[in-house]
């Protein structure tokens, strides 16, 4: 899934780490952390409509 092109200057490596910092950063403040499934569109705006819902 990851592309490296001219408006994603990090590499994947340093992508990963990003997100990972990031994680631990919002669940230290207290967030939710809920990731969308890895599947297409569709099935992700259904996860989306299906998370705001409860």
């Amino acid at each position: 899934m990851f592309t490296q092109d001219t408006e994603r200057k990090q590499s994947q490596t340093e992508a990963e780490a990003t997100c990972a910092v990031m994680f631990e950063t919002y669940i230290a403040l207290g967030y939710e952390i809920i990731e969308l499934p890895r599947t297409d569109i569709a099935r992700r705006a259904d996860f989306v409509c299906e998370q705001l819902a409860i």
